[in-house]
């Protein structure tokens, strides 16, 4: 549902394999909350599929995120 949402608001979806990624590396932690959802490595498969949308964020933007979340 996530991925088709980004697809339908013409949103690049691809950023959700990396998230993808580290849930796998630390599955453990996610499994209760994610119960009900596919499973993350055919998640991560889906959205690495090839993107033709924008991203959601500029560089900039996506860096000035980045920093609000490490402070």
């Amino acid at each position: 549902a996530a991925i088709a949402a980004l697809q339908a608001a013409g949103l690049r979806a691809d950023g959700l394999a990396r998230f993808f990624q580290r849930m796998e590396r630390d599955d453990v932690r996610w499994v209760k909350f994610l119960s009900s959802h596919p499973a993350t490595a055919e998640r991560r498969q889906r959205a690495q599929q090839p993107d033709t949308g924008e991203s959601a964020f500029t560089a900039a933007e996506w860096d000035a995120v980045q920093a609000m979340c490490t402070r």
